[in-house]
């Protein structure tokens, strides 16, 4: 499985790069942000991205459902039938960390997103003075 994560700015970078720091460089993690290149060269990124990963399962993280990344991305897969896909929105650091350690001690690629996301709910908390 490849994975992608996609924001608005820099987060998908940061997130990339965090996790690399703190995993290692893993080959099937890769990440695309919406910069000030602006809109046409983001999607000729998906394009090529799409094109280079067409025959592998991808699962895709976003920063926000329904923003730009992630409806540019959609109406991209429109041209890719074949390219089975799983998204998760609203990314976050324990969720990179938490599917690329899962895909990296699995023999196979099949991830239970469900759980990752409910446990990376967990890892969110308010902490307060007294």
């Amino acid at each position: 499985m490849k994975v992608l994560i996609l924001s608005h700015g820099s987060l998908a970078k940061g997130l990339y790069e965090a996790c690399n720091m703190i995993v290692g460089k893993m080959d099937f993690l890769s990440y695309l942000g919406l910069d000030n290149q602006g809109l046409e060269d983001f999607n000729q990124r998906i394009k090529l991205y799409l094109n280079k990963n067409k025959n592998k399962k991808i699962c895709f993280l976003f920063d926000l459902k329904y923003g730009t990344p992630y409806n540019q991305v959609l109406i991209q897969l429109l041209n890719y039938k074949n390219i089975q896909y799983q998204i998760i929105t609203g990314v976050n650091l324990p969720i990179v960390l938490t599917l690329c350690m899962q895909l990296l001690c699995s023999e196979n690629e099949d991830v239970d997103l469900k759980k990752i996301v409910n446990d990376s709910k967990n890892s969110i908390e308010i902490s307060e003075s007294k």
